[in-house]
């Protein structure tokens, strides 16, 4: 399966980022790679979330 990354949650992963690099560059890095990490999971398993059934 592939995730799709919409523009508005591209900028959302932009925002988490630059908030959490103003207390700690290292901090927003481990952040921002946690939910990339997760979203990989979902790649490799798709039915462990549920499905949004408006898009």
């Amino acid at each position: 399966m592939e995730i799709i990354w919409l523009p508005l949650a591209e900028k959302a992963l932009e925002d988490i980022f630059a908030f959490y690099e103003e207390k700690s560059v290292h901090v927003a890095r481990k952040v921002v790679f946690d939910i990339l990490q997760a979203t990989g999971q979902l790649a490799d398993f798709p039915e462990m979330a549920a499905v949004e059934q408006f898009l």
